[in-house]
């Protein structure tokens, strides 16, 4: 069982309030994920609700202090799970372990980018950024030569942390630096032209390919959001408009069960009406916060979208 098959594992009765059977489960799976932060942080969260306090501080201190994990304070602070130990002694002082190196790891990610050229010639480019917590491996075994066919396709990865290995697009405008480096390099060695590039994202990227289109930092006619999560999509309303002067046209795409996301995407699209800004809109039946079970049967529709003239 990998960490992906076990988080989904654990979920199930905890969103059910199932508390000791999810935790319960991580224990006898626990050699499974030796440095997954993630799953760490459900074993220490899920001990600390259950009041098993000195388990929790146990697992805690594993994760921070022998395998060297760290975690964004400002979720500790905000992780009510957390509240049986936070006034603790021993969780203070990982507490400021964490926290330093927060501020040590945050934007140390090193400069990465997975880029496929098809053997035929193309210009046309597919240019992607991830989602919260997820590496370009992970989004290369979904997007790649079986599913964008005749297109570049290139998959720059974070430079900023959200927890110890598990990166993040949540600092918008040190996310559009990188991402704009890394477009602009694309767009020089491969000679691409503006309505040849389709750009994408995946929750947290999509904030910064919005901000990016508003800036004119990434140029494109052809726009994918998949489970786009803007929280502040507020702060980007009254620039919607710029979409329709700058003819983009948009496909956004979103699961049913997205609890997450949707609301989100529903907004978004009422902005793109409201500014009559071109786009479509797919509502996934059954889908959670997860890329699309045929990815290639939506990409193929977005691509019909963008070639029609309307």
């Amino acid at each position: 069982m990998n960490s992906k098959e076990l988080i989904l594992k654990c979920y199930e009765p905890y969103k059910e309030q199932k508390y000791e059977e999810a935790y319960n489960i991580l224990i006898d799976n626990k050699a499974f994920f030796v440095k997954d932060s993630t799953l760490y942080n459900f074993l220490f969260t899920l001990a600390s609700r259950l009041n098993r306090i000195d388990e929790a501080l146990f697992y805690l201190n594993e994760a921070i202090v022998r395998y060297e994990m760290w975690y964004r304070t400002g979720y500790l602070d905000s992780e009510t799970d957390l509240d049986p130990i936070r006034n603790l002694k021993d969780y203070k002082k990982l507490y400021n372990i964490n926290k330093q190196r927060e501020l040590d790891c945050r934007y140390s990610g090193d400069k990465k980018i997975d880029i496929y050229v098809p053997k035929a010639e193309t210009k046309n480019l597919f240019f992607m950024l991830h989602g919260n917590s997820q590496f370009v491996e992970l989004v290369k075994n979904t997007f790649n030569s079986k599913t964008i066919n005749d297109h570049i396709i290139a998959l720059p990865q974070s430079r900023e942390f959200k927890s110890y290995l598990s990166y993040t697009w949540s600092d918008i405008d040190f996310g559009l630096k990188v991402a704009n480096e890394h477009y602009k390099e694309i767009i020089a060695e491969h000679n691409i032209q503006e309505e040849s590039i389709i750009l994408a994202s995946y929750t947290t990227g999509a904030q910064v390919i919005l901000k990016g289109l508003l800036e004119n930092k990434l140029t494109a006619k052809k726009v994918i959001f998949l489970s786009p999560w803007i929280p502040n999509l507020e702060d980007f309303e009254k620039q919607i408009y710029l979409l329709k002067e700058q003819k983009v046209k948009v496909f956004v795409e979103c699961g049913a069960d997205d609890s997450h996301c949707l609301p989100i995407a529903n907004h978004f699209v009422e902005l793109l009406s409201k500014y009559n800004v071109d786009h479509t809109y797919k509502i996934i039946k059954g889908l959670s916060t997860a890329f699309p079970p045929n990815t290639k049967e939506v990409f193929d529709e977005a691509l019909a979208y963008f070639k029609n003239k309307n």
